[in-house]
């Protein structure tokens, strides 16, 4: 696992000027963000999104053709806007882990998949703390001069790295765990591409031994992040679902992870948050990669129910808490 760095740091960029794609959906566009100087215009260093060592955006080539159409004094970057859940929350958020973050000063992002931030990331950005005035630079708004940004290098790099500071940024809801709530986090109202063909099933099976099956999309993320604070044990298919556990201060539950795609990031949140996680193979199923609208992902097929249901309640002999009617080990 690649080595996270023992320190972030915080700048002010005076005479900042922020830019977005010419379209959104094109990533061989220029965005970031760039100083005017008496030498010039510059790209300032470090403004730019990675993802495992790799520069994701690319950066103006000709910095001296940004020029401003609107004007802040002051601001946070907040670097750039995804709609995606769990991009979001690790990334559209990494570079606010600073006090200054939730002090008097708008944050602002480049917009990345959207150029809107929408109800759900307010309710989370009100739940960590950031200030109410938030916007969003595109193409539609044109460059954004700033004449003092606050620039954080980023608590989260995906593939790469989490910083302990970025988890405790996060963390900010209490867990108060009870025995009886172990949560079988769903991913079966989605659509068929990124699953379990089975997962109804395991589901019906799971909830006759107790266990509350939670569809998030079903519930607000201050809903979603009370019942998981109630968990003793949560446990389901890999997905960004699991990162609504890094909104809790220092999470008390057993997690069983299974594989879906054995995205590494979700070690990092682990480690970074101290969650008690263990990641397994489906027992018993294949997978088969399937195209979505952004990329592929992989559903899986033909699960062993009696074996996971075993496997989970493995994981209750650790956490010292068995669900009514689980087996016990003389049972299987």
């Amino acid at each position: 696992m690649t080595a996270e760095p023992t320190f972030l740091r915080s700048r002010v960029i005076r005479d900042a000027v922020l830019t977005a794609r010419p379209v959104l959906d094109d990533w061989s566009g220029e965005a970031g963000v760039v100083r005017r100087t008496r030498q010039g215009t510059v790209v300032v260093a470090g403004t730019g999104l990675r993802r495992a060592g790799r520069e994701q955006i690319v950066a103006p080539s000709a910095p001296d053709d940004v020029q401003p159409t609107w004007h802040l004094e002051s601001a946070v970057f907040g670097g750039y806007l995804y709609d995606h859940y769990g991009h979001f929350l690790l990334e559209s958020l990494a570079r606010l882990w600073t006090p200054e973050a939730a002090a008097d000063a708008p944050v602002v992002w480049i917009a990345a998949w959207c150029e809107d931030v929408a109800p759900w990331m307010h309710e989370i950005l009100d739940m960590i703390g950031v200030d109410a005035r938030r916007h969003v630079v595109t193409a539609r708004s044109g460059p954004l001069g700033v004449d003092e940004l606050l620039v954080s290098d980023p608590g989260f790099e995906f593939g790469a790295s989490m910083h302990p500071w970025f988890g405790a940024r996060l963390g900010r809801v209490e867990p108060h765990p009870s025995p009886d709530i172990h949560i079988w986090l769903s991913r079966s109202r989605r659509v068929p591409i990124s699953g379990l063909d089975e997962e109804v099933a395991l589901e019906n099976a799971l909830a006759a031994t107790g266990w509350t099956i939670m569809h998030p999309e079903d519930l607000s993320v201050a809903d979603q992040v009370e019942l998981l604070a109630r968990a003793v044990h949560v446990a389901g298919l890999e997905g960004s679902a699991f990162h609504t556990l890094a909104l809790l201060h220092r999470p008390r539950c057993a997690v069983d992870l299974l594989t879906r795609q054995e995205h590494r990031n979700f070690e990092l949140v682990a480690a970074a948050t101290g969650l008690d996680q263990v990641r397994h193979s489906i027992p018993g199923a294949t997978p088969h990669e399937r195209r979505k609208t952004r990329g592929t992902d992989v559903q899986w097929s033909g699960v062993d129910i009696p074996a996971t249901i075993a496997l989970l309640a493995d994981t209750c002999t650790r956490h010292g808490h068995r669900p009514a009617g689980t087996p016990t080990g003389t049972d299987r």
